[in-house]
Order: structure tokens, then C-alpha cells, then sequence
């Protein structure tokens, strides 16, 4: 929940993800939510 979602976990490699999100002619939309997920090395999602 926030910046970090790794629990300590320190096998794989980090990730860092930055953007923006735009419309067609490349102004930004406003109250856009992004919903990001990532498995670990084991190929599982943190419960």
C-alpha cells in the first residue's frame, strides 16, 4: 500500500514504474486510478 509492496521480500529485481496518463491529444486526465500488479519470482501475488 503505497510505495513499496515487497513485505521484506528481497529475491527478484525492483521495479520502479513512472508516467502520466493522457488523452489523444495529450492532455492529462484528471481522477485517472491506476491499478498496477507485478508477481514475485515464484510467479505468486501478495495476499
Amino acid at each position: 500500500m503505497g510505495s513499496d509492496i515487497s513485505h521484506r521480500d528481497e529475491t527478484g529485481d525492483a521495479a520502479y514504474v513512472h508516467g502520466k496518463v493522457t488523452d489523444s491529444d495529450g492532455n492529462p486526465i484528471e481522477g485517472v486510478i491506476l491499478d498496477l500488479w507485478q508477481t514475485s519470482p515464484n510467479m505468486f501475488y501478495e495476499t
